[in-house]
């Protein structure tokens, strides 16, 4: 009996401490990993969170200094003085001041898109807004009209037209094809890969080209900002570019001559020689004024004058874009608004 207790006293009750101790050891071990990892993967989604509520309030944020940029043209639309003639000199539509880089805390704001050049070709930043009066109106153009703007892009004659005809027979009211093959109606639209009809009444947003036969994302990169679906189909002739007067019916030789009136001697929008046609009924005699003009060439500017050419504008697309000051992050907005500042188009990316 007293061997066993000291059995029970020596070796092996302290082994059995030793045990204990040592699984006390590995289970606050355990624990403190197990909290450890619980403390990093909560950090982590916290880190994650914070950083998602960041990136939305920058987000949020440089949506509205971009929104700030569409007020600040508004306004300026607002406070236009009333004349005869709408052009790229007037300040409220041109502007470095108002529109370049505009400081808002952390951000800043531009108005203002790439425009050409179309005497030299360059094509360069330019604070304004861009006039819808300058472009063809795919609602009000006639199927030549149209033709003469596509060909100008490099469509072949008989591209040109299907695509011309497929635009009317999308905004017109019956089922009935402009021309007999290479248009577009209800049947056809049925028999895509997403069936739909025609529309039949005209064109509420620019993009809507893209569900017309003809028209790729290609194509309609090249004519968005030449087309419009805003205003009563005449041209402002201050604003028109060169594939725009091509369309309405001039000649290379006259186009050149309305364009070399425009940028001056010094071919370069925005400078001091610039010149403007001050009304409608002026034109011929202004233009006359600057460069000869022969009887034929009277008589085809006369033409296209009385069917097409104004010198108002009355809607005005602004693209504003805003900036984080570290440049990594951006924001544009694009609307359409019409001289009383009411918005006829928003979009936001």
């Amino acid at each position: 009996m007293a061997q066993i207790i000291k059995s029970m006293d020596g070796p092996l009750p302290y082994r059995w401490a030793l045990n204990r101790q040592a699984s006390v050891l590995v289970f606050t071990l355990w624990v403190i990993c197990f909290l450890s990892t619980y403390a990093i993967i909560l950090g982590t989604q916290v880190r994650s969170r914070i950083s998602f509520v960041q990136h939305l309030d920058g987000k949020d944020r440089l949506r509205l200094s971009a929104e700030a940029g569409i007020k600040k043209a508004v306004a300026l639309i607002r406070e236009q003085e009333i004349k005869s003639y709408d052009s790229f000199n007037d300040t409220f539509s041109n502007n470095r001041t108002v529109y370049k880089n505009i400081r808002l805390s952390d951000d800043e704001f531009s108005v203002g898109y790439f425009d050409l050049n179309d005497i030299t070709g360059k094509s360069a930043l330019r604070y304004s807004l861009m006039d819808e009066s300058g472009k063809i109106n795919i609602n009000q153009a006639s199927p030549a009209v149209l033709e003469r703007l596509f060909r100008f892009f490099g469509l072949t004659e008989t591209e040109a037209q299907e695509l011309a005809a497929s635009i009317v027979d999308w905004r017109d009211a019956d089922s009935e094809l402009t021309i007999p093959v290479g248009s577009a109606e209800d049947s056809f639209y049925r028999n895509s890969r997403y069936s739909y009809e025609a529309k039949d009444s005209e064109f509420e947003v620019l993009e809507e080209l893209l569900l017309v036969k003809g028209m790729d994302e290609r194509l309609f990169t090249l004519l968005k900002d030449y087309c419009t679906v805003y205003g009563d189909g005449k041209v402002n002739i201050n604003t028109a570019s060169k594939p725009v007067l091509v369309a309405v019916g001039l000649s290379p030789g006259m186009v050149a001559k309305i364009l070399a009136f425009r940028y001056g001697k010094d071919e370069t929008m925005d400078t001091i020689d610039d010149k403007v046609f001050h009304a409608s009924g002026s034109i011929v005699a202004e233009l006359s004024q600057a460069v000869d003009l022969s009887e034929s060439e009277v008589a085809e500017l006369s033409r296209v004058v009385d069917q097409f050419f104004t010198t108002l504008s009355n809607y005005f697309m602004i693209k504003s874009k805003a900036t984080l000051s570290n440049r990594q992050r951006s924001a544009e907005t694009v609307s359409v608004v019409d001289r009383s500042g009411k918005i006829a188009y928003w979009r936001e990316s």
